[in-house]
């Protein structure tokens, strides 16, 4: 059995809308608004993206910098062709 709100009932149930043209309509605003906020909050994610993207780029030049720098120490070859391990005991037995 359904019963029939009053009025007040109606407002206390919507939050305070009795027309529920006007109840649409804020819904419909707050929707819009959440899909901008949301919207922006990716534009910031892909930003961030970037960033990293950026620092990624930044690391990996600098790597290869540091490698060419390293490539004119002596015996550059031959410790770049040793295992851990045989780096290792070498190190340990020197």
């Amino acid at each position: 059995m359904m019963k029939v709100l009053t009025s007040v009932e109606v407002t206390k149930v919507s939050g305070g809308f009795i027309d529920p043209v006007t109840m649409l309509f804020c819904l419909t605003a707050a929707n819009i608004g959440l899909g901008f906020y949301n919207f922006a909050q990716i534009d910031k994610m892909q930003a961030a993206n970037r960033l990293n993207d950026s620092l990624l780029d930044f690391v990996s030049i600098a790597t290869i910098y540091q490698e060419v720098q390293l490539s004119q120490l002596p015996l550059y070859e031959e410790t770049r062709a040793l295992s851990l391990e045989e780096a290792g005991s070498r190190m340990i037995h020197h």
